[in-house]
């Protein structure tokens, strides 16, 4: 192995290394951290075409989800920053 075919590997080895270590102190899970961000797109995209706050309602059509379904969801991003603050 010549000295850049090395440092080649060495340096994806430790990023590998350091994004493993990153996600190991996420409390959420990709599903919770993707949910998360969906739920914060679609805020943002009625928000701006309402001209007002969405109700809950709105936003969980906008998911694609029934009202029950998006508070379980809410529930459930909320639980796991509650688990990683105590």
């Amino acid at each position: 192995m010549t000295e850049d075919e090395f440092e080649a590997y060495a340096s994806q080895r430790i990023r590998g290394a350091i994004l493993d270590y990153l996600r190991s102190l996420d409390p959420m899970s990709r599903r919770l951290r993707g949910a998360s961000r969906d739920v914060t797109a679609a805020i943002t995209s009625l928000t701006k075409r309402l001209g007002r706050p969405p109700e809950e309602e709105e936003i969980a059509g906008e998911l694609g989800l029934d009202l029950e379904s998006y508070q379980a969801l809410l529930g459930q991003v909320a639980g796991a920053d509650l688990n990683h603050c105590s």
